[in-house]
């Protein structure tokens, strides 16, 4: 992405966030600062995902053995094949490992590995989030399907209420093919995935990755 097409994305995201929640909105200076360092830190995290009906989605790469978390409704069903779209890289195939269909998620792995050249992922935060504290956050997802030179358009909100213990309602602006894409923090950090828009009021519905961690805790903590 370009310097002038970041700042005009960074800019018009800005000025929503300023229009519906102007007593929520950090000091802009700052708030640029944070936006530019999570799009150079996070953009290569997101996948575009396209199921074996053609139909794409998005998905965040979560560990460097190609586990990648998407919405269960872009993949379809457990054992299935999907590919895995990433600009400057060779489409790889993953399977369907797992599915939670109440919640709107799925897990895939790779199973072919691109020579020599590692994932680029983001690690679950190993703590406990204050979804609270959190006011502006940033979405990436590749809307209207991949381009092979265009990484995944960030757009940034904020967080209007948790849902409950699972879902999270933001203000960013979703569309076609970010379905599964990664919602974070201005820190970087994962805190959710995009389910739903309501076309009425724009407002966006992401399931919360702390429950996730709970439920696939041999994924996100290997080690443990």
């Amino acid at each position: 992405m370009n310097f002038l097409k970041s700042r005009v994305l960074f800019f018009s995201s800005l000025l929503f966030v300023l229009e519906v929640g102007a007593d929520e909105a950090s000091d802009p200076l700052v708030l640029e600062s944070q936006l530019q360092e999570v799009i150079a830190n996070r953009s290569n995290t997101c996948f575009a995902v396209q199921s074996k009906s053609g139909a794409f989605g998005s998905g965040v790469m979560i560990s460097k053995e190609g586990y990648l978390l998407t919405a269960a409704h872009v993949v379809g069903a457990v054992g299935e094949i999907v590919t895995l779209f990433r600009v400057g890289a060779d489409p790889v195939a993953a399977s369907v490992e797992r599915i939670l269909y109440d919640q709107d998620v799925a897990l895939v792995r790779v199973v072919e590995e691109e020579s020599g050249v590692p994932f680029p992922f983001v690690e679950i935060d190993g703590g406990s989030i204050d979804l609270d504290s959190i006011v502006e956050v940033v979405a990436f997802g590749h809307a209207s399907g991949f381009r092979e030179k265009r990484p995944a358009p960030p757009r940034l909100g904020y967080l209007t209420r948790n849902g409950g213990p699972d879902t999270l309602i933001s203000t960013v602006r979703l569309t076609a093919g970010d379905s599964g894409g990664p919602l974070f923090d201005l820190q970087g950090c994962l805190i959710g995935l995009h389910i739903t828009v309501d076309p009425k009021s724009g407002q966006s519905t992401h399931v919360a990755i702390s429950g996730l961690r709970e439920l696939w805790g041999d994924v996100f903590d290997p080690a443990s």
